[in-house]
């Protein structure tokens, strides 16, 4: 594409993808963070704060009718929860697709304000197949992550206090597990994100090849020129090259996975349950506080796991978001302000005009002189690439010579404006 490429944060994506999601439907946005704050908020109390205090009420012999109400009370917080969860599904299934509405509004407009001569570039509909994928998928993932990334994080704070209440040792062998999810999270993030990027333009040739096959208006065309052979070899190539990337893919993460996860389990297992039992040997705490930490730890080690996960993934997420926001951020070359509307056109002249297409070692075109009155009639004649189709596209202003000039009434066809020249 024309425009410069800027560099976003992670973080400046993310909000771009959230304004963009905001503007196609604030309420379910809003309901979306406040359904996973108050979820996971409430599972870690539940499952954090609500075993310490039973255990702790057990041993300090609480009146039982205390300790069933404390429960109970529990009990109706976790189907308030499970009702909120259910109409989100509801709202889910009305306000997801105008959202994507909009967002393949927004796609789809900024193509149509495009120089013709964009679409000649290969890695122009790379970025055009990359930004209409990523409408639907990338904007809900990101929605979806960037909630439970803020619910995650008051998870982590809720069960922090809990575990910190009863001894602020236990949360040193929190900062290992975290430098541990960060390290591994960010190779996977980016293992995945090439796989992506590398298997863009083969899975848009094996998907165009697959239309062509089953769409109506290729069917003669298939059987006439005999071309069917040619695009299922093109189908089968681009789909055995992604399997091959996906392979090696596969290989790196053999070799990361167990290893994060057996580092990991014994951070957020063993060594705090040896410390535990070495507190509880040397009798200088409460058993009941203690034995509750061992389900306390084992959450705030997930929850911790999971707020670290989601930052890589979002950050992964945001390099797919970059390139949707470079796409949308076009802008075509010529000011709009300095154009003129073209009216009441007369006369065309081109002179000493040649045009190369890009990547192209010999012009299609080499220094064409023509005059063509208003209302003359006139033919084109020449064989296949000959540069018929070509001379047309660059009279309507769709490319720009390469050298000379090319006039309508006096004035350079870059002059014009596209819309009002092309009608």
């Amino acid at each position: 594409m024309t425009t410069e490429k800027q560099k976003h944060s992670p973080l400046s994506n993310v909000l771009y993808m959230l304004k963009i999601l905001w503007c196609g439907s604030k309420g379910y946005v809003i309901y979306t963070f406040i359904k996973e704050f108050n979820e996971n908020v409430f599972w870690t109390i539940f499952s954090v704060y609500l075993t310490e205090w039973i255990y702790t009420a057990i041993e300090n012999k609480t009146p039982f009718t205390m300790l069933a109400s404390f429960v109970g009370a529990m009990c109706i917080g976790h189907i308030c929860i499970h009702i909120t969860a259910a109409i989100h599904q509801l709202c889910e299934k009305q306000f997801l697709p105008k959202m994507y509405q909009d967002f393949y509004k927004r796609v789809i407009r900024k193509s149509i304000s495009m120089e013709y001569a964009e679409f000649e570039r290969p890695d122009f509909y790379d970025k055009y197949t990359r930004a209409l994928n990523e409408c639907q998928q990338r904007g809900s993932t990101i929605l979806y992550y960037s909630a439970y990334l803020v619910a995650s994080i008051a998870s982590v704070i809720a069960a922090t206090i809990i575990v910190a209440n009863v001894d602020p040792w236990l949360l040193l062998f929190i900062v290992p597990m975290v430098a541990v999810s960060m390290f591994f999270g960010k190779k996977e993030g980016d293992i995945y994100y090439s796989l992506d990027m590398s298997n863009t333009r083969d899975g848009r040739i094996g998907s165009y090849a697959k239309r062509v096959f089953y769409e109506k208006k290729y069917a003669a065309e298939l059987r006439l020129f005999g071309i069917g052979k040619l695009l299922l070899s093109r189908h089968e190539k681009a789909y055995e090259e992604m399997e091959e990337r996906t392979r090696k893919m596969r290989r790196k993460l053999c070799i990361i996975e167990p290893v994060k996860w057996i580092l990991y389990h014994i951070l957020s297992t063993i060594l705090p349950y040896l410390y535990i039992a070495f507190v509880l040997n040397n009798g200088e705490a409460q058993t009941a506080a203690y034995v509750a930490m061992i389900p306390a730890l084992s959450t705030l080690s997930w929850r911790t796991s999971d707020t670290v996960e989601l930052i890589v993934s979002l950050a992964k997420e945001s390099a797919f978001v970059a390139n949707l926001r470079e796409f949308l951020s076009y802008e075509p070359k010529t000011d709009a302000d300095e154009l003129i509307k073209a009216e009441n056109l007369s006369d065309i002249e081109i002179e000493n005009m040649s045009f190369t297409y890009e990547g192209a070692d010999q012009p299609t075109l080499h220094n064409v002189n023509i005059s063509i009155k208003k209302g003359e009639k006139i033919a084109i004649v020449g064989h296949n690439g000959a540069g018929k189709t070509t001379l047309v596209k660059l009279i309507m202003g769709l490319y720009n010579p390469t050298e000379g000039t090319i006039k309508i009434s006096g004035e350079d066809i870059a002059s014009y404006e596209p819309k009002s020249l092309h009608r």
